[in-house]
């Protein structure tokens, strides 16, 4: 018997723990390949037993998410979480909750091999419980931009596709480094990148968009502020005069609402001079593949001196 399926019709606390007894059931006997597993140390020091290339993949997070399907193991992913809108196929499989809010049952009732979560955002305590039931969960942790390098080969390793993964990774890199090295050594322009826009939400150090700017030959003026996601005083904005205003708030009115917003500070360098873009969120914020093509969005408009070839797209990395 390849899978046992369980089905989700529980409901309440009554149900819960006979629930979760009959997904141990189903997930230590049903399948007894399940019992050669291979031993896996995750992003946080846990140890992990994986089946080999585990047919059943639960992903906790739409950038883990777009790395499986990158590793060509869509095919396998069996839930994901509700933001999971890429590539194009993510959207039918099915949802086990958002990003911190994960439906425990629901993830249960898929019979997963695998459990892929993300320390940034995945409730530990969900993790536990996973766990607890005996269901492997490797936990990715992500801090830069050079961190998906190795992310990308722990999935691969973990899901049987470490050759691709190895490719895959090296790929990106070396199209990361070639528009760093555009970039080097040009004088780096004050840049804001805006998040919301009441409050206005910018984004710190030690984030995806402060290595972003960075590499792609700018200045984050928020750059020096230790909270990852901090408001930002507009008093402050005015004070430091950003020469590029990046926004990349979401919905379908976000560029009349930035461009409204902005008109009432002229004297902003980035307003006066017009240098106010959107940028897809998902392309900055999304530690997958993609984030080579939000780097290069922003090296173009940033430094459009040094780029002459056309842009570049993640299917060159990810084929």
């Amino acid at each position: 018997m390849e899978t046992c399926i369980i089905p989700a019709a529980f409901s309440g606390r009554r149900f819960f723990f006979a629930f979760i007894y009959s997904a141990l059931f189903c997930v230590l006997f049903a399948n007894p390949s399940t019992l050669k597993a291979e031993s896996f140390t995750d992003d946080m020091g846990r140890k992990v037993d994986v089946r080999p290339s585990p047919s059943r993949i639960v992903s906790l997070a739409p950038h883990l998410t777009e790395l499986l399907f990158t590793l060509g193991l869509g095919e396998n992913v069996v839930g994901v979480t509700r933001y999971s809108d890429f590539p194009e196929e993510a959207r039918n499989i099915e949802k086990v909750g958002s990003y911190v809010k994960l439906d425990l049952e629901r993830i249960v009732s898929l019979s997963p091999q695998l459990v892929l979560a993300t320390a940034d955002g995945n409730p530990k305590a969900v993790v536990d419980k996973l766990t607890e039931v005996g269901i492997p969960v490797y936990v990715i942790n992500t801090e830069g931009i050079d961190d998906i390098y190795g992310n990308i080969r722990s999935i691969g390793e973990v899901t049987g596709k470490s050759v691709e993964a190895h490719d895959v990774a090296m790929r990106l890199e070396k199209r990361i480094n070639s528009i760093v090295e555009k970039v080097k050594g040009l004088e780096k322009p004050r840049i804001f990148i805006q998040l919301g826009i009441d409050p206005l939400y910018t984004a710190g150090k030690n984030t995806f968009v402060d290595d972003l700017i960075r590499l792609a030959g700018g200045r984050n003026i928020a750059g020096d502020i230790g909270i990852k996601y901090p408001v930002y005083s507009r008093e402050e904005l005015l004070n430091r005069a950003p020469q590029i205003i990046f926004s990349t708030i979401m919905g379908s009115e976000a560029a009349v609402d930035t461009e409204n917003f902005w008109k009432r500070w002229p004297s902003i360098p980035a307003v006066s001079n017009g240098r106010i873009y959107h940028v897809d969120p998902d392309l900055l914020n999304r530690p997958s593949i993609r984030i080579a093509d939000g780097l290069e969005i922003i090296a173009r408009k940033i430094q459009p001196q040094v780029f002459e070839e056309p842009e570049k797209k993640t299917e060159e990395i990810a084929r």
